[in-house]
């Protein structure tokens, strides 16, 4: 009997089509299942395959979610690039909302529409999502979701471990809550090409600590980074015209705008009165320290690619000098330099970002940084991402890149120095030896014709008595 229905209703559409074959099915060749996934892919219905949703489009493609079944524990998406002959076109909204577990997202070439950052909120394990490269409207890289072009920056998945992001210089624009709830995100670099912000593209960032803003910005809009409650500084260009009151705040809501006790300084590109001209720049006089006429480094050395970010007082140079004498097979030790217009050497405003490339032979390898500093090796705090050692630092001397731990006073190779006399206060980097023990050699080096001659004398009266 249920045949019979089926057949009767595929009939009547016949009727209304002009022939079966519409469907691509022939009557004769029909069967239950044949007509069930006829009914499954009418218009506006859906039906399920795995862990995703699929529901059937005006144009006859089909849109992706996630079952609302399987969102408590998909852990990995692969979305096919048609089902059953239908093209797959579309993300649903809030397609993977709330999928916890879900660390891997992989997107075929079809999937021209829907792509957007509301589509993973909540996905705090997502990792990586991979759109193939035949896909002609979106791309990633490094499981970061951009369109084709990399000039929009869509999605950066809240699960991804790095601490540190160099945004491509291709991109233009960060889009809404592109890098939303990224909490492990210490520091994000924006190139100059970024001309906008969005509002709330950067919400609760809560690792973030530090910001340098790209000079063609000129807008800074409300929340674009609400909720980064670790955000020490902020540098902002002249570029700026307009800073919404809130942000950097920590939290806005119907009571008011609150901030942060870590948010102390303001660094500002221009002069005080260039400052007071900014639509909004007020609101922050008496929330943090403002700084004028600073200048933001980005500086990559030619030969060693040790890089370096931060913020000065003034146009500076960064050099850096290999020292062979503190190297070996187990650590590379290099002299880190900052000097203004007249060569003279100054120190940062704040800490600087440092990324030095890991050596080839320390690649795989457990690995220390130590700052050498008053003779001691002090251990750096270091991240070890995408081949490099980054650290931040405000002050600069020797750093030392290690495969072994050393201990704070071990003794460094270092070529041997002419002691001179008064010559008790000698510099040590870590592996000369201590002005006392330098003093004490010099001392006995002084006695020893002394007591030659001493002996000498008492060797000679000796035989007189005989």
């Amino acid at each position: 009997m249920k045949f019979k229905k089926i057949t009767a209703v595929i009939l009547a559409a016949t009727i209304t089509f002009g022939s079966l074959t519409t469907f691509g099915l022939a009557e004769e060749n029909l069967t239950a299942d044949d007509s069930e996934q006829v009914q499954a892919h009418t218009a506006g219905s859906t039906f399920i395959e795995g862990d995703l949703q699929f529901k059937e489009l005006e144009d006859g493609t089909l849109s992706v979610s996630c079952a609302d079944e399987s969102r408590e524990t998909i852990t990995e998406a692969i979305i096919p690039n048609e089902v059953n002959g239908k093209m797959v076109t579309k993300m649903e909204n809030f397609a993977f909302e709330d999928c916890k577990k879900l660390t891997s997202i992989i997107i075929p070439q079809n999937v021209t529409n829907g792509i957007k950052s509301d589509c993973f909120g909540g996905c705090i394990n997502l990792a990586e999502i991979k759109i193939d490269s035949e896909n002609i409207v979106y791309s990633s890289e490094d499981g970061v979701v951009f369109n084709k072009d990399k000039s929009n920056l869509i999605y950066y998945p809240q699960g991804k471990t790095n601490k540190y992001y160099t945004i491509p210089e291709s991109v233009t624009n960060i889009g809404w809550s592109a890098m939303v709830y990224s909490e492990n995100l210490m520091s994000v670099k924006i190139p100059n090409s970024v001309a906008e912000i969005v509002s709330e593209s950067m919400w609760g960032m809560t690792g973030l600590k530090t910001l340098i803003i790209p000079d063609n910005v000129t807008t800074l809009m409300p929340g674009s980074f609400t909720g980064c409650i670790n955000l020490a500084w902020v540098f902002i260009p002249e570029s700026v015209a307009t800073l919404s009151g809130s942000a950097f705040a920590a939290s806005v809501s119907t009571a008011g705008t609150s901030f942060s006790d870590n948010f102390t300084d303001i660094y500002y590109g221009g002069n005080k009165e260039d400052w007071n001209k900014i639509s909004g720049a007020n609101s922050y006089d008496n929330i943090v320290t403002i700084h004028y006429n600073c200048v933001p480094i980005d500086i990559t050395d030619k030969t060693t690619k040790i890089n370096a970010t931060g913020i000065f007082s003034t146009q500076v140079d960064f050099s850096v000098k290999p020292i062979e004498e503190l190297s070996n097979d187990t650590q590379y030790a290099y002299d880190l330099t900052f000097t203004d217009a007249s060569g003279v050497e100054i120190q940062p405003e704040t800490e600087v970002t440092v990324k030095i490339p890991v050596p080839e032979t320390f690649k795989d390898k457990e690995l220390y940084v130590y700052h050498v500093l008053d003779g001691k090796n002090i251990p750096v705090d270091t991240v070890f991402e995408n081949g490099m050692a980054i650290f931040t630092a405000d002050h600069f001397s020797t750093f030392i890149i290690s495969e072994k731990q050393l201990s704070e006073t071990e003794e460094q190779p270092s070529e041997p120095e002419i002691v001179t006399p008064g010559d008790t206060d000698t510099a040590n980097s870590g592996g000369s030896e201590s002005g006392s023990d330098q003093k004490s050699t010099g001392i006995a080096l002084a006695i020893a014709p002394v007591v030659l001659a001493a002996g000498m004398a008492v060797v000679a009266l000796s035989k007189k008595k005989k």
